[in-house]
């Protein structure tokens, strides 16, 4: 079955029947709390916690589907509370319409389904804790060859669709963390994500809530940031202000490679050294300078990258990065640039959150134009267990369609919690 131009009409349909009838006499409730897992550490140091609580206010309420789900966030709380063990399950569906393109389809119906898991087994006092992390993660193109990508066919070279994955099956992650000196630092060993330790956002970090562009989902630059695949992460943070992250990782390794990459010899440097100033009771910073050295077959080289967060009052965070690489065939870009801002509770809302930024990539090759993207989003927190995302991207001469001066990406993204 193939969903042609125009013939997208009906899926779409049937897709926002089935949410409105999740959360159809769906009652108002008072602010509510879930389980989220944590990317940046709270209580400080180099180990975060695998969970903690954030503070929701769904719109329509917790929805009918609550219930059902009942006796399944009970068995996860209690997994957290007597074992440590951490779930977070969700599925991502998104639709995408294209403006102009070089072949068909213009528009694409695309989902990931994830399963990830944070074990903290042991913790030893003056030492640190000790976790076990995995990522399972499957991607499905509906409708169409699981190759097709629409980003392709738009000719847009910096990604619109950062959410896709072009395999069905794939461990992205296993790996073990180690806490050391009272968690002040701690070894990541195994399959990791380089962008989980380098150029972390807390805004433009995670396609299935925020951006869904590429430019804003890490540098660009920076070699093997994007990738899942075998390495070591070294994390040092000797105070709350200075911390000093290293990631060695196998250039060649992938989602769907084992270990066996390790053996060709050829590997991503990164460094990151990082600042975190607490200005006063309601301004905070991250600062960041980054640099890489990367080999693979062909070449090797050097990179380097700047990149800053501020966060006002925990609900305003806007974010600029630069990053430029020195080598060709190492990162998908020569140079790049990208600012924006992410807005957390617009109108109270806990959950909701509205982001706009811009982005100016460089290919490494000098034949294919200079690309600006302009992103703007904004999610709702439906129910308990649904986002619903509208999001647009105006491409300004994009890089592989000479033809067009800009072409335009509408978006809408259903994320479903379990």
């Amino acid at each position: 079955m193939c969903f042609k131009t125009g013939g997208w009409r009906r899926p779409l349909i049937i897709l926002l029947a089935g949410v409105a009838g999740f959360a159809l006499d769906a009652r108002a409730q008072e602010e509510t709390r879930i389980l989220t897992p944590q990317a940046v550490d709270p209580r400080g140091g180099a180990v975060p916690p695998p969970i903690f609580w954030t503070p929701q206010n769904p719109l329509l309420g917790s929805g009918p589907g609550a219930a059902v789900l009942k006796p399944w966030k009970d068995l996860e709380h209690e997994l957290y509370q007597e074992h440590k063990v951490a779930l977070n399950i969700f599925y991502t569906l998104i639709y995408q319409y294209a403006s102009a393109v070089t072949r068909e389809p213009r528009d694409l119906l695309s989902g990931r389904f994830d399963l990830a898991m944070n074990w903290e087994l042991l913790h030893i006092p003056n030492v640190g804790h000790s976790q076990f992390q995995f990522l399972l993660r499957s991607g499905q193109v509906i409708g169409h060859n699981r190759n097709t990508a629409l980003g392709r066919n738009a000719g847009v070279i910096s990604g619109i669709n950062n959410l896709r994955d072009e395999e069905a099956d794939t461990f992205n992650i296993v790996s073990w963390t180690q806490g050391l000196f009272d968690d002040r630092a701690a070894i990541v060993i195994g399959k990791i994500h380089p962008n989980q330790y380098i150029d972390l956002s807390p805004v433009a970090n995670d396609e299935s809530k925020q951006f869904i562009g590429g430019p804003f989902d890490g540098t660009q630059t920076i070699p093997n940031l994007g990738n899942y695949t075998p390495g070591v992460a070294v994390l040092i943070h000797p105070n709350d202000e200075f911390y000093t992250h290293t990631v060695l990782s196998d250039t060649l390794g992938s989602p769907q490679t084992g270990v066996r990459s390790v053996l060709d010899g050829f590997f991503t440097v990164s460094n990151e050294l990082g600042w975190t100033p607490q200005f006063n009771d309601d301004l905070k910073g991250q600062f960041r300078i980054i640099n890489s050295h990367s080999s693979n077959r062909l070449t090797e080289g050097y990179g380097f990258a700047l990149s800053a967060d501020m966060t006002y009052k925990e609900r305003f965070i806007p974010f600029v990065r630069w990053g430029r690489n020195f080598a060709t065939n190492i990162a998908p870009f020569k140079e790049q640039f990208s600012a924006g801002f992410g807005i957390m509770k617009p109108f109270g809302r806990g959950g909701d959150m509205f982001g706009a930024a811009v982005a100016w990539s460089r290919s490494n090759n000098p034949s294919v134009r200079q690309e600006t993207m302009l992103e703007v989003f904004y999610r709702i927190q439906v129910t308990d267990m649904l986002e619903l995302t509208p999001d647009l991207q105006f491409v300004f001469n994009p890089g592989a369609q000479p033809a067009s001066d800009l072409v335009v990406i509408t978006s809408l993204r259903l994320r479903f919690k379990f």
